[in-house]
This record gives C-alpha cells, structure tokens and sequence, in this order.
C-alpha cells in the first residue's frame, strides 16, 4: 500500500491509498487518489476518508516549495480541494515561523469537524513538499 507521512509541526497525517479511481473522459474530474487519512494532533486523533487529485497534491508540494523559496519574504496559500475533506493554510509569520490552520472533515454531509492551529519551522517545508510529490507519483505507479 502506498503511504505518505506528513509531520507538519504538531500535526501528524498519515495518508493510505486506498484505490486511484480514473474516470471516463468527458469529464470535470478525471483522476482521483481515495485515501484513508489519520491525522494526530496533539491528544486529538481521528480517521476519516479523502479522495484527492493527484494535481491537487502536485499544487500543495509547489506552494509549500515556494512558500519556503520566498522566505524572509511574508507568504500565504489556501489549501481547499474539490471535496473540502481537507484544508490547510499556511502563511509566514512575522518572526519567520510558518503559522498553520487547518480544518478536517470525515464526511461532507452532517460531518464531524476537527480544526485546530499551530506554529511550525520553515525548514521542514522542502522535505514535505517532496514527500507528497513522492507519494503521488508512487500512486500513479502503483495503481497502473
């Protein structure tokens, strides 16, 4: 099974996938990666089901690189995907720490939220960028 692990200060995400799901052509979505996600946080833990394009991943590796490329420059992005399981921001702080908010879903409707926000280093930024680039393409490969 492929597996990412993602330390993000506090915060720990371990994502398994599961099956990569490609769809007929015609449509908006072509190619997703259904994941199961747990995610730890400090005393708080939880297990839920993502599904996730692999383009979607290949935008959070690119903004975490150049988040981290732009330091001491002030940076920012959003991270919402087309199912809103999942969503992360990250923005550098004024003394140069990485501030994260993030928000987790384990379903769309009616969902249980866990949410939360911490202060991590900006040197781990290039190691977790490449860990999901990683884990995409070995998602790719393996699911062929």
């Amino acid at each position: 099974m492929t597996e990412l692990l993602l330390k993000l200060g506090e915060l720990k995400l371990s994502i398994s996938l599961v099956i990569r799901d490609i769809e007929p052509p015609g449509g908006a979505y072509l190619e997703w990666l259904n994941c199961q996600v747990k995610v730890e946080f400090r005393s708080f833990s939880g297990l839920f089901p993502w599904s996730v394009m692999p383009e979607e991943l290949g935008f959070l590796a690119d903004s975490l690189s150049s988040l981290y490329d732009q330091f001491p420059n002030r940076g920012k992005f959003d991270f919402i995907c087309a199912e809103p399981n999942v969503s992360l921001s990250f923005e550098i702080g004024t003394r140069g720490q990485v501030e994260v908010h993030f928000e987790f879903r384990d379903e769309l409707f009616n969902p249980v939220i866990m949410q939360g926000s911490f202060e991590m280093d900006q040197q781990s930024l290039p190691e977790c960028a490449l860990r999901i680039r990683q884990f995409v393409q070995a998602s790719v490969i393996s699911a062929a």
